[in-house]
């Protein structure tokens, strides 16, 4: 092997140029028993020689442990498509309903308060602290109102008397009405790649995976071994499922 040969290995999942051979090399195995490993990995196609440009390292392919499988399925693309948007998926919808309930909460607290009792006998409202009972002005005989100017609805409860209080309604509901619509749209897209998992159904790898575990309860309870025969069975069938005689 030349040493300005560059090799690019896809193992496991991740990809690692001559990080591999400095490893062996530490062990003090010579190069040439490494070309030797892996050429002879590469014939039995558990690692793939590839140019740097050659295959872009973002390409999705299908894995077993330890183990790289060159050989890319059709559904490949689809199959990771579907795993990334049913988790992101159902965890956006769980966000979501959690700032449903916290806004919910939020405009029912607002909803619910109680005006304070009346201060007096009189049933209008004071301008000043917006409790009843009593006037600001010294009118009639009345007293000047000595309370603090209310500048709070959550105090004084007259929620007419406070534009705040409307223009915050109006926000907690005009975020609930968005949430809602984005739950809506996040549940159908979860559905809908559901739907396409249950068409799905009878893959190669779902049909085989389950006709194994059958078979062999013990020594497919590991899933690493179970997926390494998967995958040898589907290069030997050609991705067509075997039929049962």
């Amino acid at each position: 092997m030349g040493s300005t040969e560059k090799i690019t290995l896809k193992i496991s999942g991740l990809w690692d140029n001559e990080g591999h051979i400095r490893h062996l090399t530490k062990a003090k195995i010579a190069i040439e028993t490494v070309d030797e490993k892996l050429n002879e990995q590469e014939r039995r196609h558990f690692i793939k020689k590839v140019k740097e440009t050659e295959l872009p390292i973002d390409r999705p392919v299908h894995y077993i442990p330890h183990h790289s499988v060159a050989k890319e399925s059709s559904t490949t693309l689809k199959r990771i498509v579907y795993d990334c948007s049913c988790k992101d998926g159902r965890e956006k919808i769980r966000q979501k309903k959690q700032e449903l309930a916290d806004d919910e909460q939020k405009l029912a607290e607002i909803e619910t308060f109680c005006e304070p009792a009346p201060q007096g006998s009189l049933h209008y409202r004071c301008t000043n602290c917006h409790v009843r009972g009593h006037k600001a002005d010294n009118n009639k005989g009345n007293s000047v109102c000595r309370n603090e100017k209310c500048n709070d609805y959550l105090s004084c409860g007259q929620k007419d008397k406070h534009k705040e209080y409307r223009d915050d309604k109006k926000k907690i509901q005009n975020r609930l009405k968005n949430i809602k619509n984005e739950i809506a749209d996040l549940e159908d897209e979860l559905v809908r790649a559901t739907a396409y998992e249950a068409k799905s159904g009878n893959s190669f790898t779902k049909v085989v995976k389950d006709r194994l575990r059958k078979s062999n309860p013990t020594k497919y309870f590991q899933s690493s071994v179970l997926l390494r025969d998967v995958m040898a069975l589907k290069t030997a069938y050609d991705n067509r499922i075997p039929i049962v005689s």
